[in-house]
């Protein structure tokens, strides 16, 4: 298991009311008051065994052998016990994986620390100019105080898992009577997309609508010969986890100064289960059309 050790120096500064607990405060300019906070950031295991029996069991593709390495981060840093500006504390730092970053905080407790790992992948919907779509690998959380003397963030990261299962054998047009668990601590939102075709499908599939969470109406595509389904889900991330207005400052991970950024949309940043650009096999079942009898 490789340990990065990410140190994040930090200016603090009291708030009105006492200077951080539970109740909220409006922070004050910055003071010469100083601390560290020790972010130690474990990389979990990026590794799965294939169960081959899983798919024969319980209907879902085997897991993917390995993840790709992380490229970047992001962090998001809340606390609802401080507002600025009438609204709650928020931080957010984007960029390429680092080892140091040198942060200004609030002294205050309930500081909520959240990482997620990610890959960018250009991704080329139909009729739809190419884009940018980070997929994302792992996570973690932590919540901790931070006074004078500083605090330590332990955030171990762990990969990200959504799975469901579908009918097997499934009947053209019936119910697919779709089941999808997304185990928690999770940065994944419960609505997601689901793909279907015909032919295995060999790439990681990308929508920017048609998430929902009521996946109990789902049935099987409309097909005029019987042969196999394959599906793919694809899963999206919190908004707390984003930008949604496009009013908040991203800080660069290199530079720690802000990103140029517009309005964020968690359809831009996704897990697809099963991925076959990760090496997950094709998830597919036997697809069947209903005999009838013609009398003439």
């Amino acid at each position: 298991m490789k340990k990065v050790w990410l140190l994040i120096t930090v200016l603090l500064i009291y708030g009105c009311g006492g200077g951080g607990g539970g109740g909220s405060t409006e922070a004050q300019p910055p003071s010469d008051l100083t601390g560290n906070v020790v972010v130690n950031i474990i990389d979990g295991t990026q590794k799965a065994e294939v169960n081959s029996a899983l798919k024969a069991e319980v209907g879902m593709a085997p897991r993917a052998l390995a993840l790709p390495p992380a490229a970047r981060l992001r962090l998001v840093i809340t606390n609802p016990h401080i507002k600025i500006d009438s609204k709650a504390y928020k931080k957010i730092i984007d960029g390429n994986m680092v080892s140091t970053l040198n942060l200004e905080f609030p002294i205050a407790n309930g500081y909520v620390f959240e990482l997620v790992t990610y890959t960018q992948d250009t991704v080329n919907p139909p009729a739809v100019t190419p884009v940018v779509v980070n997929r994302i690998l792992q996570y973690a959380k932590d919540t901790v105080d931070i006074t004078s003397s500083g605090a330590v963030v332990n955030l171990t990261l762990q990969p990200i898992t959504a799975t469901f299962t579908i009918s097997d054998p499934v009947i053209s047009g019936d119910l697919l009577n779709t089941v999808s668990s997304i185990p928690s601590p999770t940065p994944l939102q419960p609505a997601w997309k689901l793909f279907q075709s015909t032919t295995d499908i060999l790439n990681a599939l990308h929508s920017t609508s048609g998430a929902t969470t009521n996946h109990a109406t789902d049935k099987a595509l409309i097909a005029s010969t019987a042969g196999q389904l394959c599906v793919q889900g694809e899963f999206y991330i919190n908004n707390n986890l984003l930008d949604t207005n496009g009013t908040l400052t991203i800080l660069d991970t290199d530079t720690v100064t802000p990103v140029p950024h517009t309005a964020e949309h968690n359809s831009g940043w996704t897990l697809n289960y099963p991925n076959p650009e990760f090496g997950d096999a094709p998830y597919c079942v036997t697809l069947n059309l209903i005999p009838v009898v013609i009398n003439p």
